[in-house]
């Protein structure tokens, strides 16, 4: 990117710790994500956690953080998994969980594994709640109810919010881009493209529809 002097909008979730000037991060941080929510989930559901994590960076980063804040609110981390991206059997984990029996599950699982976790979850069970800052609303809306009934999220946007405004913007987006679901990474998305060309000279004409 610098090399050919091409900016980068990036509206997915970030880990931090990097800084570029051809990069424009449009998504949440841990700390963004976090700050609030380790303390409310300390307050409202328990003191003791098991984290289970996809094996890439930003699980990695976001557990440093909740490690900090459980020490700052006197709660424990009773265990942690990490899985390949994609993995589907978690069984492992599961025997665990079992034997910790921590109060919260905290899932930094990605993708397929989503899914999967939370069946084999609900499955075998576990009653815990499983609170996490990746499980969107758009991975909530494609699995049955009952595998997240109990799941908690932190996330800079929700469709579900009722305000005048977003009903609007709702409305909008799925009139546009037909989608019945609006996860905050799509949120940010949309945003990035009113920063992008909002940030050009004025004869420069913003792209038709928006």
């Amino acid at each position: 990117m610098e090399e050919e002097d091409i900016l980068l909008i990036y509206p997915t979730l970030y880990e931090g710790n990097e800084a570029n000037r051809w990069v424009f991060y449009t998504g949440a941080t841990p700390n963004q994500q976090l700050q609030f929510f380790i303390p409310w989930i300390i307050t409202n559901l328990g003191r003791t956690f098991y984290l289970i994590s996809s094996d890439y960076v930003f699980p990695r980063e976001t557990n440093k953080h909740i490690k900090k804040l459980s020490k700052e609110y006197y709660a424990e981390i009773l265990g942690e998994s990490y899985y390949p991206l994609g993995s589907q059997d978690f069984e492992p984990a599961l025997l665990e969980i079992s034997r910790l029996k921590p109060d919260i599950i905290f899932s930094t699982l990605v993708g397929d594994s989503v899914a999967a976790f939370y069946k084999q979850f609900y499955r075998s069970g576990f009653k815990q709640p499983i609170c996490s800052p990746i499980t969107a609303e758009t991975e909530i809306h494609a699995m049955r109810s009952d595998y997240h009934l109990n799941l908690y999220s932190s996330f800079p946007y929700f469709s579900s919010i009722q305000t005048k405004e977003n009903r609007a913007f709702v409305r909008h987006f799925q009139a546009e881009y037909h989608s019945n679901v609006i996860s905050s990474v799509m949120e940010n998305a949309y945003n990035s493209i009113y920063l992008l060309f909002n940030g050009f000279p004025k004869e420069v004409s913003h792209p038709q529809g928006m």
